[in-house]
C-alpha cells in the first residue's frame, strides 16, 4: 500500500473559467474526478502488465477478455502501444502524465465561490503535479496546493501552473525515460522479424492513424 498524500487544493480564475473546468471534472453522480481532463487512453482498458505464463510462452502485457482466457500480446504490439501512448501499460501512463498512478482518490468539493473553488482530495506518494499543472494550463486558472505525505509532519506549499522552465525539465526527463525503453525494445526484438500474433488492436491502431 502507497503513503497516502493529502492535497488541499484553491482554484482560482474567472467565474466562466471555473464553470468550464467543474464542468469536466463533476461526474454523472455529482463526485470529482480531476483526471477527467486527461483520462486513461481507452487501448489499456482490460489491459494487465507484470510477468505472466500463457499456453508455455511468458508475458510481460496480456489481455483479460471476460469470460474468456488471457491472450499475451507480442513485442510489436507493445512497441505500437508505445508509439501511440508514449507508455506501454497503465501505470506507466500514470505517471508520465498525472505524475503520479491512481490520480485523485476521494476528491470532493469543499467550497464553490464564485472566482474560487476549494477541492480536498488523496493521492498516492505524493501530489499528482504534472496533472495539476495541465489543469491550471488548459483552464487558465492559478492552482495553489497544501498537501502532505502520510507519516511526515511538514506541510508543502506548490503552485501552478509551473514555469516554463520546471515544465520544461519534467517533459525532458519523462522523454529521456521514454527514448530509453524503445530502445530497450528495439535492442531486443528485431522489429522486421516480428510478426502480429494476436491482432487484437489493429482497429484501434488503424483508426488512430486516420484521426
Amino acid at each position: 500500500m502507497p503513503n497516502w498524500t493529502s492535497n488541499d487544493i484553491t482554484i482560482k480564475g474567472n467565474a466562466e473559467q471555473l464553470n468550464e473546468l467543474l464542468s469536466v471534472i463533476q461526474n454523472n453522480d455529482e463526485t470529482i474526478s480531476l483526471i477527467n481532463i486527461n483520462p486513461i487512453p481507452e487501448i489499456f482498458s482490460g489491459l494487465h502488465s507484470g510477468s505472466r505464463e500463457i499456453n508455455n510462452k511468458r508475458y510481460s502485457l496480456w489481455l483479460e477478455p471476460e469470460g474468456k482466457e488471457p491472450i499475451g500480446l507480442d513485442e510489436n504490439e507493445v512497441s505500437k502501444i508505445m508509439k501511440l501512448t508514449g507508455a506501454t501499460d497503465s501505470i506507466d501512463w500514470q505517471y508520465k502524465n498525472w505524475g503520479t498512478k491512481w490520480g485523485d482518490c476521494d476528491t470532493h468539493l469543499v467550497k464553490k465561490q464564485k472566482y474560487e473553488l476549494h477541492i480536498y482530495f488523496e493521492s498516492a506518494w505524493g501530489e499528482p503535479f504534472i496533472l495539476l499543472d495541465d489543469i491550471a494550463n488548459k483552464y487558465d486558472v492559478s492552482i495553489k496546493n497544501v498537501w502532505c505525505v502520510e507519516f511526515e509532519h511538514e506541510h508543502t506549499i506548490s503552485k501552478y501552473p509551473l514555469s516554463k522552465l520546471d515544465r520544461m525539465q519534467i517533459d525532458n526527463t519523462y522523454a529521456n525515460s521514454l527514448d530509453q525503453q524503445k530502445l530497450q525494445i528495439e535492442q531486443m526484438f528485431d522489429k522486421n522479424e516480428v510478426e502480429i500474433k494476436t491482432g487484437l488492436f489493429d482497429d484501434f491502431f488503424n483508426k488512430s492513424e486516420e484521426e
